[in-house]
């Protein structure tokens, strides 16, 4: 994720790629590149937040359960900087020798969760960590957006990628259980989409769960699509119920206050917004 964030600001201000592995030698690289650097300089400046941002990531993802995604902390470093410009701690000065640094283009998205077809369902997962502890949570629902069933489940010691997987893993095997027809699946890691998708390979038990999911999703002639995060609200508070030990449910009624109002605004189509950054 790191390496990522690096090469977005290293193409941004035309410095070339670095084989190195080393921070010291990154944030080196960032000096000499123009006669013009000095202490305030941009190209001073960015790799500073750029290390902070990163570290303010990783926290967030130990500590509170965030996720680790390099375009977050992309965003995080361009907001500073604008922040910065608008206090008037910027002059044409510090900006010498580079290209202008242009402002973000975003966009606005209007989400939300859509209901399977007449006589279909549809599966939507998720996984959390919160305070080291690392769970997933899950629900089906039919064309009426009536629960069928709901699940938490906590995994032991495992990346999020793993819980993510391992969590659809079960909530598959819990559609075949209830014997599932015509079956449709949403997950908000679009990395585990790709997974599936490409058949790629991976470490150990990541790639059994991969290698069941993808059987399980052939047995049901489907495949997993992506859904952005918010749209996922539902199975994402379930993956954060504060309970204790795996917990199974086919009534509405034994769900957490905070997933059944989340049920019912999906079952009615209420919408997000979602502010996306316009790739270059």
């Amino acid at each position: 994720m790191a390496a990522q964030v690096w090469s977005f600001f290293r193409r941004r201000f035309g410095i070339l790629h670095l084989n190195s592995q080393s921070i010291s030698v990154e944030c080196l690289s960032w000096f000499p590149s123009t006669s013009s650097v000095s202490a305030n300089h941009i190209r001073a400046v960015i790799p500073c937040l750029i290390l902070w941002s990163l570290w303010q990531a990783r926290n967030k993802s130990r500590f509170e359960g965030a996720r680790l995604e390099p375009q977050g902390v992309i965003w995080a470093v361009g907001s500073v900087v604008e922040r910065l410009g608008r206090a008037k701690m910027f002059s044409s000065a510090h900006f010498k020798g580079v290209a202008t640094w242009r402002p973000r283009a975003t966009r606005r998205l209007v989400i939300s969760w859509k209901l399977p077809p007449h006589g279909a369902v549809k599966l939507n997962t998720d996984a959390s960590v919160t305070r080291g502890k690392v769970s997933g949570g899950g629900l089906l629902r039919d064309h009426e957006s009536r629960l069928i069933f709901a699940f938490y489940k906590e995994f032991g010691e495992v990346d999020v990628q793993t819980a993510e997987s391992l969590e659809l893993l079960q909530g598959s095997l819990y559609c075949k259980r209830v014997r599932v027809q015509l079956l449709l699946v949403e997950v908000d890691l679009a990395g585990l989409v790709r997974l599936l998708e490409s058949g790629g390979l991976a470490k150990w038990p990541l790639c059994n769960a991969l290698r069941q999911i993808r059987s399980m999703l052939r047995s049901f002639n489907t495949t997993a699509t992506h859904i952005f995060r918010k749209a996922n609200a539902a199975s994402d508070k379930l993956a954060t119920m504060d309970t204790q030990g795996d917990f199974f449910s086919t009534t509405l009624q034994q769900l957490p206050k905070d997933v059944r109002a989340t049920i019912f605004l999906d079952s009615r189509g209420i919408p997000f917004v979602r502010t996306q950054v316009v790739r270059e």
